[in-house]
């Protein structure tokens, strides 16, 4: 009933609904049932029949009520504060591949050199013409008909020798190399010489030497509880990387009005729930961003995953209580 009011009605009323069923319906039979045995105490405690249901009593008591939480987890990527993605300037055969997998790279070191058949067929081509024209240019002042061509083989010629250039830059242009210092990182598993490539097939990553950085989107009843400086570590969905360190360097003040890592949302097989509203993916419950940074170089350009993070203890009475309050709050409106 009180969902049905809550929905269709005002939702101030389906809020004090709730409140008063989770009161009649389940705090009260408690509360009488703690009274009885308030009034049989003395008989419930010479009997040992009653020790296992006390113990289990006062266990989940104290499990409930002792602050050990002291972690929070949350939805995380994993970055490298730069990266670049690496691919063929046209179509071409790979004839070397020097990269390797995770190996530290320097700016301008040659990564892959590759071939393009074609290019170099049409750069033969060019050639010869530039030769016979080079020639013919030579020969026109011993032969009339050759000195009434000569403007004519001029222009040719300035044409071939500028389209010669171009070939020549466009070969040049077929060798990887690295555009920045970092490391290779998320290489074609499959990548072999004598292999075709077309100028849309990524080749590899390059991460940045910079240490990783990592964003986690912490739910409103947990963010209170962090700290910047607070410790904590990135795990990766796959199950082959290592657990990678970071410590929280800021805390947002607000809430998110939409999700900044699409990789995260529901729709892309994420955690967080989302929904499409103006082109953007709008959270469907309060999250803050927290960044992180890494001490140890990032090893991938992107990695989903979850963050854990140090927190304050907290106890699941706590957490129980507060979630109920900020979703009273924030349902109400106030």
């Amino acid at each position: 009933m009180a969902v049905l009011v809550y929905h269709f009605f005002i939702k101030a009323v389906g809020i004090l609904l709730f409140a008063v069923e989770i009161g009649w319906f389940v705090f009260l039979p408690f509360w009488n049932e703690a009274k009885e045995w308030w009034k049989r105490r003395e008989t419930i405690g010479r009997s040992r029949r009653s020790l296992l249901p006390v113990g289990f009593f006062v266990a989940t008591l104290v499990l409930a009520l002792v602050p050990w939480r002291a972690h929070v987890s949350a939805p995380a990527v994993m970055k490298a504060e730069r990266h670049l993605e690496l691919y063929a300037a046209s179509p071409a055969r790979i004839e070397r591949i020097l990269m390797v997998e995770g190996r530290q790279v320097a700016e301008g070191e040659s990564l892959a050199l590759l071939s393009s058949p074609d290019l170099e067929y049409r750069l033969a081509q060019v050639e010869r013409r530039i030769l016979v024209l080079e020639y013919e240019l030579a020969s026109f002042s011993f032969d009339a008909s050759f000195r009434e061509r000569s403007q004519a083989l001029r222009e040719e010629l300035e044409t071939a020798i500028a389209e010669r250039v171009s070939l020549q830059r466009e070969l040049a242009r077929l060798s990887v190399t690295a555009p920045m210092a970092g490391r290779v990182v998320d290489m074609i598993p499959d990548l072999q010489i004598g292999q075709w490539i077309s100028p849309r097939e990524r080749l590899a990553q390059l991460a940045g030497t910079g240490a990783l950085a990592v964003e986690a989107f912490v739910a409103e009843s947990d963010v209170g509880r962090l700290r910047i400086g607070n410790e904590g570590r990135f795990v990766a969905d796959d199950p082959g990387r290592p657990d990678l360190p970071c410590r929280i360097a800021t805390i947002d003040s607000g809430a998110i009005r939409s999700l900044t890592e699409p990789v995260l949302a529901s729709v892309a097989g994420g955690p967080i729930q989302v929904r499409a509203k103006d082109k953007s993916l709008v959270p469907d419950q309060a999250l803050y961003r927290i960044r992180c940074v890494g001490t140890i170089p990032a090893q991938a350009t992107q990695l989903r995953g979850m963050a854990v993070l140090k927190a304050e203890p907290e106890s699941i009475a706590g957490f129980i209580l507060r979630s109920a309050a900020a979703a009273l709050l924030r349902e109400s409106g106030m």
